[in-house]
């Protein structure tokens, strides 16, 4: 929204948020570890520099595409001044 997004595009981020959050919940639910972490440990634990994890309904590659664009993006916000 800071960055003078229209609406479209900031529901848009949003659904990819979304879906990175199911993706996350869905992978926990298997890796009992992962359900100590942090939120933002957790987080991460799913998302690099290269996106995010592997989204298995798109509908389009360019959805795909997007929805990586949005994980990286998150990364970069969460990691923002670490070394």
């Amino acid at each position: 929204i800071a960055e003078r997004r229209t609406k479209k595009t900031v529901k848009q981020y949003a659904e990819y948020l979304r879906i990175l959050g199911a993706e996350i919940i869905r992978r926990t639910h298997f890796e009992e570890k992962h359900r100590k972490l942090s939120g933002r440990a957790l987080i991460l634990q799913y998302i690099n520099d290269s996106g995010g994890p592997l989204w298995n309904d798109p509908h389009y590659e360019h959805e795909y595409d997007a929805y990586n664009v949005v994980c990286r993006s998150l990364y970069r916000f969460l990691t923002a001044g670490e070394p």
